[in-house]
């Protein structure tokens, strides 16, 4: 008779305190398992990106661009919070010349990285590009808060100038580059288009004719020239400048006169 009364009370007492378990202690109990179980799954997944990650930064090294390509998307599949993985994305789809795709990983960078120099840069010369100066001169002005001295964003906020036909502000950014280093090419070129943007074709020539033993007569340089020569429509200057890119054209036939 007793035993039965045992048996009635024990069935009327909840399990967890038969278990000598509180309902609270079992909640942290479960709790725990299930974040050790996430752990494990993130510290799996994060090995395994870092794996991928490195094998596409080995086969881009190597200038495999396709198959660095393949593994870096997969380490972006296992990890997509990771700015390093998308910075070298960001440089694979540039070897690969699809530049929308890098800016795409750049953008995404920034996301998580707002001070990365070379996405902001990258970002602000691809918006440049197209045409948008407000968001490029967003960006170059976000590069130059972090390095005021830092030389791509002060060439981009000098372009952009030139695009607004502001010569004026486009000379001081090109003599900031030019106190950089005076050996600048793109400097010195920044600094004869705004000497032409203001109308003295002859001064912006000469100044890039008596540059050129420094510099050298790169593609850049005659590529200026040109474009100075034919907004002052001196047509045997043209030609005659245009000639000494001929040798190169059998091999590039995407030369392009930047119109000034």
């Amino acid at each position: 008779m007793i035993n039965s009364w045992r048996l009635a009370i024990s069935a009327l007492i909840p399990l967890e305190r038969r278990l000598a378990i509180t309902p609270q202690r079992g909640v942290w109990r479960t709790c725990a398992i299930l974040c050790l179980t996430l752990a494990c799954a993130c510290s799996s997944s994060q090995e395994k990106a870092g794996e991928r990650a490195a094998t596409a930064a080995a086969l881009y090294d190597a200038g495999n661009y396709p198959e660095a390509h393949k593994a870096i998307l997969e380490a972006i599949a296992e990890r997509d919070d990771d700015a390093d993985q998308f910075l070298l994305q960001g440089r694979i789809e540039l070897a690969l010349k699809r530049p929308e795709n890098a800016f795409f990983a750049y953008s995404r960078v920034l996301e998580l990285d707002p001070s990365s120099q070379e996405a902001l840069q990258f970002v602000a010369e691809y918006y440049l590009r197209a045409g948008l100066l407000r968001e490029a001169e967003k960006a170059a002005d976000s590069s130059l808060s972090l390095d005021p001295r830092a030389m791509r964003p002060l060439l981009i906020k000098g372009m952009i100038a030139i695009d607004r036909r502001e010569p004026a502000k486009a000379l001081d950014y090109a003599e900031q580059l030019l106190k950089i280093n005076p050996t600048d090419t793109e400097g010195l070129i920044l600094k004869a288009r705004a000497i032409a943007k203001r109308g003295d074709h002859a001064a912006a020539l000469k100044l890039l004719e008596e540059k050129i033993p420094t510099t050298g007569r790169t593609d850049d340089v005659v590529l200026a020239m040109m474009a100075i020569y034919r907004a002052d429509g001196n047509l045997p200057g043209l030609l005659g400048t245009f000639e000494t890119l001929l040798p190169k054209l059998t091999r590039n036939v995407d030369l392009q006169i930047d119109f000034i």
